[in-house]
């Protein structure tokens, strides 16, 4: 740990020391000096980090920005009126005491199991993020003695909405850094903090006509460890990141002297059809630049010349539809690289990406990676097929082949797997990972890179928030199935609780269906396994669309092949659940989330009759007028997904099957909640407001009060429903009670 030269050490401070040194009153001066040498030899962690958790002038600073930045433009401040109306109206007919109630239910379990991921390390400390609680909170282990650094938890109490993201520390570890959101726009403030000091500098990264957001996490374009933050440190003094103008279709990126608060352009091309984003690779004197879409990458080289940076006038890797590199890293002078060619997986090396020498070539149907680990001259790759895992370790050091790890006994049970790699010891050798599904929550693995195998370090068992008569109970009291349909392109997962009959019982079917995304098989109590707590049987589609079951899913359901997803989520409802005496309409509910919401928002005009309760979140149901719109987020930026609007066939085709524009008036539309929030950027609240008042006035059950049309809006959140477990939670309460409104129960 590099210390500060403190200059401002309080009277408390000075008192304490004195009494653990042999200094005398008169040579207080003497004292200073060496606190400002060696503090630690006076002081403990506790008193020099101190100040290093939220102090009031911290909170003074935040608030004062969050208040400038949550100010209503004019149009949602003349719907504000009606949108809390709407609000009020569906709360009182769902009963305030019901949806608490399902509140509580819904905590019963916990969210996750507590685990930290290690952001950074030194011989004497290292800094890591602690998840299992509201929030993720930052904290620092030094000399066995661990205190926080950044606590989330205790800052919700002055924000109804506050989102940290990319913290990290500089490189001489004096100042850390972060970005915040207070309203769940999605646009980022950039903060940094003296480690010994209350004063928080708050660094504007972006101009009046600008914003600073993170959009390549929805573009998916590497993983996790490499493009996980907004920014990057080039140095002590200057961040590399990426600004967009307000409407999210212009990006550039920018290094910044965040002492200096000048900035210099590095790279800017005005391209409606791709966003920027960066990639930070092992090599210092190098970082990537991706111009993405949904479902192609064009990659530009970024030279650190001291505090200079420069980008190559051409790209590295060209542009070519369907062609992704999910993972590019610099390592002892030599470029690897994976890439990703209609589903086939190809590592490869280059030294000036002119010649490419093939390592392996890996092809294989319903195969879908989701991490690349570097370690001690070995790639570890975490893939999927149907689901499952399968990891695989290559050695560049012996040019060994492709080799698969033995799964361990308890990870071999997994149908559904879901990969977070936490951190990665290059002293032992060692990655450590989670893996966990619908119905287990986080299991701790190791790989030790020289054994070539994992084995399991913790067993998390599914934990509840209080001591209550559910401890009592067995701890998976759930089964989880899955089934195959249509010669393997569709893959559905059945959870429910053991000792349920699965004939004519409640169901709820959630599908998705775009941008090659898919429900991803985290543990989700809240989401799943209350809902099967109160009797339901859930359904996870994995339809066209999707990307679960690898490329020729995902390509089968976008652009001129969308309504296979339709199609899909129809066939698994009437030829499996209905035909199989599963479930039957009456006993139905189906529920989509962003562009889930189209889906359902499809299928209902389709056929409307299909099922008894539908929920749409956050819904985008006008794609044709979002992606004509060069102001919409969600505009330009889809034309690689749903096609290209401009054009009069890929238009056409586009209106067919749009929900707003195909809403059927003669239709037995189900009993609908349609929920949105008024700071979404990502889908703006008016996709969800236009949608609700074209079913209610064209649709004969809604204007005749046959079936029950609500719109819940709130005005405090985002894309995401809440910052907290608790918002989250409140969310589908409003859901489950809506819900048991109108399911007939089981007998």
């Amino acid at each position: 740990m590099v210390y500060i030269h403190h200059k401002n050490f309080t009277k408390k401070m000075i008192n304490k020391a004195k009494h653990r040194s042999f200094f005398t009153k008169n040579n207080t001066r003497k004292l200073k000096n060496e606190l400002n040498i060696h503090p630690e030899k006076y002081l403990s962690v506790h008193e020099l980090y101190r100040k290093s958790d939220t102090g009031p002038n911290f909170i003074k600073k935040l608030k004062s920005l969050a208040i400038n930045h949550t100010k209503l433009n004019e149009v949602q401040k003349s719907r504000m009126k009606e949108l809390k109306a709407l609000r009020i109206s569906c709360i009182k007919y769902l009963g305030k005491a019901n949806i608490k109630k399902n509140e509580i239910i819904l905590k019963k379990y916990k969210k996750n199991a507590n685990h930290f991921e290690l952001l950074q390390s030194d011989i004497e400390y290292y800094l890591y993020k602690e998840f299992g609680k509201q929030y993720n909170n930052y904290k620092i282990c030094h000399y066995c003695n661990t205190y926080d650094i950044l606590n989330v938890d205790k800052l919700k109490k002055h924000f109804d909405y506050i989102h940290i993201s990319s913290f990290t520390i500089n490189p001489s570890h004096t100042h850390y850094s972060f970005c915040v959101d207070f309203i769940g726009n999605r646009n980022y403030h950039f903060f940094m903090k003296n480690v010994y000091e209350d004063r928080l500098i708050h660094v504007p990264l972006h101009h009046k006509n600008e914003c600073f957001v993170s959009l390549h996490k929805t573009m998916n374009s590497g993983f996790k460890r490499q493009m996980d933050k907004e920014y990057f440190w080039v140095d002590d003094t200057h961040i590399l990141y990426i600004s967009l103008n307000t409407y999210y279709n212009t990006s550039s990126c920018y290094v910044m002297d965040v002492k200096k608060h000048k900035r210099k352009l590095v790279y800017s091309k005005k391209n409606e059809h791709k966003h920027l984003s960066l990639m930070e690779v092992h090599s210092s004197f190098y970082y990537l630049l991706f111009a993405t879409t949904y479902h192609s990458d064009e990659v530009y080289l970024l030279d650190v010349q001291g505090n200079k940076i420069v980008c190559g006038s051409n790209p590295i890797l060209r542009d070519k539809m369907f062609v992704k590199y999910p993972y590019i890293d610099h390592i002892d002078a030599l470029w690897y690289i994976l890439k990703e060619d209609h589903g086939k997986y190809t590592f490869m090396t280059t030294y000036d990406f002119k010649t490419f020498s093939t390592l392996f070539v890996k092809k294989q149907d319903y195969l879908d990676i989701q991490e690349v680990v570097y370690l001690n001259h070995c790639f570890v790759f975490f893939f999927r097929y149907k689901g499952k895992p399968q990891i695989y370790i290559y050695s560049s050091c012996h040019k060994k082949s492709l080799k698969q790890i033995e799964c361990h006994p308890d990870m071999c049970k997994y149908i559904n797997c879901h990969y977070h790699v936490m951190n990665v010891m290059e002293e032992s050798g060692k990655i450590f990972f989670h893996a966990s599904s619908f119905t287990k929550p986080n299991d701790l693995y190791v790989i030790e890179i020289d054994k070539s195998q994992h084995s399991l370090l913790r067993h998390h068992p599914l934990e509840f928030m209080e001591s209550t008569k559910y401890r009592k109970k067995k701890q998976f009291d759930f089964c989880e199935e899955v089934v195959y349909l249509q010669n393997n392109s569709i893959m559905i997962t059945k959870i429910y609780k053991k000792g349920l009959s699965l004939k004519n019982t409640k169901c709820l079917v959630y599908g998705y269906g775009a941008y090659g995304d898919h429900y991803d098989a985290t543990f989700n109590a809240a989401q799943v396994l209350n809902f099967c707590e109160k009797g339901y049987l859930v359904v996870i589609t994995q339809i066209s669309g999707d990307g679960t079951l690898g490329f020729k899913q995902r390509r089968n359901g976008m652009l001129e092949k969308k309504k296979n997803s339709f199609h899909d989520f129809i066939y698994v409802i009437r030829e499996y659940l209905f035909k199989q005496n599963i479930t039957s309409r009456d006993k139905l509910a189906i529920w989509g989330r962003s562009a889930g919401g189209l889906l359902i928002g499809a299928v209902l005009n389709m056929c409307p009759d299909i099922c008894k309760v539908a929920i749409l979140g956050v819904p985008f149901v006008t794609p044709l007028l979002a992606m004509q719109s060069s102001k919409n987020p969600l505009g330009f930026e889809s034309h690689s997904e749903w096609g290209n609007p401009f054009k009069k066939d890929i238009r056409d085709y586009i209106q067919s099957y749009s929900p707003y524009q195909n809403i059927n008036k003669d239709g037995d539309y189900p009993h609908t909640l349609i929920y949105s929030n008024l700071n979404d950027t990502l889908v703006p609240y008016t996709e969800a407001y236009n949608y609700y008042k074209a079913l209610k006035s064209q649709a004969k059950v809604f204007q005749t009060n046959q079936k029950q049309l609500f719109l819940h809006m709130e005005d405090k959140f985002g894309h995401s429903q809440g910052s907290s477990y608790d918002d989250r939670v409140h969310n589908q309460a409003l859901v489950l009670t809506f819900l048991e409104k109108h399911l007939i129960n089981n007998p």
